[in-house]
């Protein structure tokens, strides 16, 4: 292949990663309640979202959980933004003999006011908000994590999700995306909040990929 064809190649899909656009973003749940501090790095195409205010202390058979909503533009015609991995960042405490559960799920809507938007993310924190009635295009990845001694470390809960959007719409508008994350104690208390390493503490972050597909 000639250095033009691969420069050509290489602009063109950077053109087409381009066309996403972050336009505003919400976030709820008990370990971010609206009040609380919710940050990203402006950057649609890798896009990361600092959870400045996050630190979950779970008891026993409870869950927490923490919920981006996105309104996302710029689209194009005839395609489907793909959301991919999902990777939260951050400290985890595991007592001994602990164990947790990690939930990451995701799902659109057109609009916030469809019924879906706040269904599965503000119920009471126990785990009936497993059984609870899903949005029907939500996808949900789990990943467990237990210990027979005493953990505390950072980590990253990652989640390939593999879910589409439906086609952008003609004026670009692709949709409203929502991130939910959880907690779940299944043995022993669990924290999980900033990242520390030496004297130095980062923010629970959680970063998303995404590409795009015909449709």
């Amino acid at each position: 292949m000639s250095l033009l064809k691969t420069v050509i190649l290489s602009l063109c899909a950077a053109a087409t990663t381009s066309a996403l656009k972050i336009t505003s973003f919400t976030h709820s749940g008990p370990a971010c309640p609206q009040d609380s501090d919710v940050t990203w790095n402006g950057n649609s195409d890798a896009p990361v979202f600092y959870l400045e205010d996050y630190s979950a202390k779970v008891s026993p058979g409870e869950i927490s959980n923490c919920a981006l909503h996105l309104t996302i533009g710029s689209g194009k015609p005839n395609q489907a933004l793909v959301l991919g991995e999902v990777s939260v960042w951050g400290g985890l405490g595991l007592a001994a003999n602990g164990a947790a559960t990690f939930f990451t799920s995701a799902f659109w809507a057109e609009t916030a006011g469809d019924g879906y938007h706040v269904i599965p993310l503000d119920l009471p924190k126990t785990t009936a908000n497993l059984k609870s009635r899903p949005p029907p295009n939500q996808v949900t990845k789990r990943l467990e994590s237990s210990t027979s001694r005493a953990f505390t470390g950072n980590v990253a809960v990652d989640a390939d999700l593999d879910l589409a959007s439906p086609c952008t719409s003609r004026d670009g508008y692709v949709g409203i995306l929502t991130v939910n994350f959880r907690v779940l104690a299944e043995e022993g208390t669990v924290t999980f909040g900033p990242e520390k390493t030496g004297s130095k503490t980062k923010p629970v972050s959680e970063h998303l990929q995404f590409s795009w597909t015909s449709c």
